[in-house]
């Protein structure tokens, strides 16, 4: 009797010391208590619900530009974009022009010219008359084979000036077939004798960055071409880094300096279709002339 006794109230006790998470399930001796109250007694689900968040962003298609229209000399040009940008050429860029230079030039980030190989070469017109030629086949023809340049072993350093046989301007009416803009903000275009000429030639002919020093005139020569250039193909600040081409090839005049580009050889540069298979150049452009 005595044990029976004894058992009751140890089991009364731990029935009385029963944990809320106990009560929260209606163990209590009175009334149950309410659920909310206290911890659920059933465990967290282990799996994702089907509403959060994805794991991974979306992902993002690049924005392709449209063709679009221009008008030159009241003729109309289609602009078309494309993916092409064969060179393998990486531009050497100086450090960045410190703000105060930059402002006291008044040339804007996107016009400034920003590579380091022969920039002395590259953002200076060469002084005396411009030779005439009647096509780019004629110019190509006139001048020294690539080998013989690379033989020359021009450096490649900012103060590198123009070596003997680059020491020309030329005059050549063309048409333009391409072009795109440089890192270092340079245009490369890509020009040649007119559509369906015979054993067609191109060449690469260059619309300069504008440098931060130097002659003043020589810098407003530069920001002519390149103001026109821009206004003619309504081109935007920052590109296009990938080949446009005109539809149908833009007829104009280019005069421009003679310059043989160390870094475009053997690898040269424009599409593939329209690659002129040298180094040599038009750089820089000192005068466009849009025909009709």
């Amino acid at each position: 009797m005595r044990k029976w006794v004894v058992s009751c109230v140890v089991v009364t006790a731990c029935f009385t010391a029963l944990p809320a998470v106990t009560e929260a399930c209606g163990w209590r001796r009175h009334r149950p208590a309410p659920c909310y109250q206290y911890q659920p007694c059933y465990p967290a689900p282990l799996y994702q619900p089907y509403y959060a968040a994805p794991l991974w962003p979306p992902t993002v298609q690049p924005v392709t530009p449209r063709t679009r229209t221009v008008n030159i000399k009241g003729k109309t040009y289609q602009i078309i974009p494309t993916s092409e940008r064969p060179e393998i050429e990486k531009e050497e860029l100086q450090p960045t022009v410190p703000p105060l230079v930059l402002a006291q030039s008044g040339i804007p980030p996107t016009d400034v010219f920003k590579g380091t190989v022969r920039r002395i070469a590259k953002v200076n017109i060469f002084s005396g008359d411009a030779k005439p030629f009647d096509s780019i086949a004629a110019l190509r023809e006139s001048l020294q084979q690539d080998a013989d340049m690379k033989a020359l072993n021009i450096g490649k350093g900012a103060d590198v000036d123009r070596v003997d046989a680059e020491k020309s301007n030329v005059k050549v009416p063309a048409y333009i077939y391409a072009f795109r803009k440089e890192s270092d903000n340079d245009y490369h275009v890509i020009i040649g004798d007119k559509p369906g000429t015979p054993n067609l030639r191109y060449l690469n002919a260059e619309v300069s960055g504008i440098p931060v020093s130097g002659s003043k005139e020589n810098r407003d020569q530069l920001w002519t071409v390149r103001k026109a250039f821009k206004q003619a193909f309504q081109l935007e600040d920052e590109g296009p880094d990938a080949y446009f081409r005109p539809d149908p090839p833009v007829p104009v005049r280019i005069t421009g300096s003679l310059f043989w580009d160390v870094e475009h050889w053997p690898q040269t540069v424009g599409p593939t279709d329209f690659a002129p298979k040298t180094a040599w150049e038009i750089h820089p452009i000192s005068d466009i002339e849009f025909l009709e």
